[in-house]
């Protein structure tokens, strides 16, 4: 991505805080939405960093099953995230916990990574 940037062009990265995510980490939630009901179930691995979701899915008003998928997130703490950009060449980086340039905290749950190509 570094050599796609024109020169003094900014990278904004957002994604899961590691840190946040495990803080407050729930094994299980539902979300309604639309007409049907979405039973998550997460793991998270802490030898490799990784989160698999499983969700089941739901009708909400008849409760029939309508069938489930699952993925895996590399969840990054926001220190190898810095050192990657380090390593990519990028200056001037900064960790915010939005757009808005909120401060990053431990508890934070999303990451915001800026980091800016050299001119």
């Amino acid at each position: 991505m570094y050599d796609r940037l024109s020169d003094g062009g900014v990278l904004l990265l957002e994604l899961a805080n590691k840190e946040g995510v495990l803080s407050n980490f729930d094994t299980d939630g539902v979300f309604p939405l639309d007409s049907q009901v979405y039973i998550e179930t997460r793991e998270c691995d802490p030898t490799d960093s990784r989160m698999q979701s499983t969700f089941r899915v739901l009708d909400d008003d008849s409760e029939e099953y309508r069938g489930k998928f699952s993925f895996v997130v590399r969840m990054y703490a926001p220190i190898e995230l810095k050192q990657m950009f380090m390593r990519a060449g990028f200056e001037n980086i900064r960790l915010y916990a939005s757009f808005d340039r909120t401060d990053l905290a431990f508890d934070s749950q999303r990451l915001v990574v800026a980091g800016q190509k050299s001119r």
